[in-house]
């Protein structure tokens, strides 16, 4: 047994379905202690370190936030928790919950804010779908909704297997709704982004997808235009052509530390990233701080 335990990267310890987390909890101790620059950076991190520093259980968290659990899994099969928003919860209120939940911790003394990347307030921002993006939608949703029903009747498959199967096919099905979805934000955030810049402010956009890939739905159903660009690579496209030098915080190579320094000197105006390449180092002042 021990007096204190402090676990350094707490991050990795966010999977409860990881032998690493079972192995933490393991550990018999009176105190614990865990540091992580990401304590809040997706919606069930937060709940779980939330609910270990505050004794509120994960799952009464949940309810509070009106939000669900269920495992997911990326492209190469690996199992991951992931929130799902209820009938009617909208995702503004669920961050103003986990902020609320946050403060009261940090007030009670179970949590230690050090520094956060951003203190501004999020304006969540209702993007109307155009028919375009409501036909691929639809497309995507149908043809995996049909592979999921015919997964049943593959001979001599398991149990395990069939859910496995369905589980992958699911988080396709999630993978490519997202890309279409990230992308058909692009010409709204851009639109506001030039309203910044014109403003005197510099402009920030995180993404998921860097390269273009193809749609494994569109290709194998022969519709639509299966090859879709990346994100990131469309923005600096956007921003380059009005005249605005980009720091691509993505990729790998020195122009990386070089877009770092340009963006925090104001030399230049647009950092594009994603969570990964670009989640820290960027210095964002909101006056006053909180």
């Amino acid at each position: 047994d021990y007096g204190l335990v402090l676990f350094d990267e707490a991050h990795a310890l966010k999977n409860s379905d990881s032998k690493r987390h079972r192995q933490a909890k393991e550990i018999k101790t009176d105190h614990v202690v865990y540091a992580t620059a990401t304590p809040m950076d997706r919606i069930v991190s937060a709940a779980y370190f939330l609910s270990e520093v505050s004794g509120v259980t994960k799952e009464n968290i949940y309810e509070m936030l009106n939000i669900r659990e269920e495992m997911a899994y990326d492209d190469k099969g690996m199992p991951y928790p992931n929130a799902i928003l209820e009938e009617g919860t909208e995702i503004g209120d669920v961050i103003d919950g986990l902020i609320e939940l946050r403060n009261k911790s940090i007030e009670n003394g179970a949590m230690v804010r050090r520094e956060y990347a951003f203190f501004g307030k999020v304006d969540p921002v209702t993007i109307q779908k155009d028919q375009d993006f409501s036909n691929e939608e639809a497309f995507i949703q149908n043809y995996y909704a049909e592979k999921i029903r015919k997964v049943k009747y593959i001979k001599n498959i398991t149990d395990e297997e069939e859910k496995r199967i369905k589980m992958t096919l699911g988080t396709k099905r999630r993978n490519e709704l997202l890309h279409i979805t990230e992308l058909a934000k692009i010409p709204e955030v851009f639109r506001q982004a030039l309203e910044d810049l014109k403003n005197g402010r510099q402009v920030v956009i995180m993404v998921n997808r860097v390269n273009g890939t193809e749609i494994e739905s569109f290709l194998k159903g022969n519709v639509f235009n299966a090859t879709k660009p990346g994100a990131a690579e469309e923005y600096v496209r956007l921003f380059t052509e009005a005249g605005y030098d980009v720091s691509r915080m993505f990729g790998t190579g020195k122009h990386k530390v070089d877009g770092l320094n340009k963006f925090n000197a104001g030399t230049n105006k647009v950092l594009i990233g994603t969570y990964a390449s670009a989640s820290t180092g960027i210095e964002v002042v909101v006056n006053p701080l909180p």
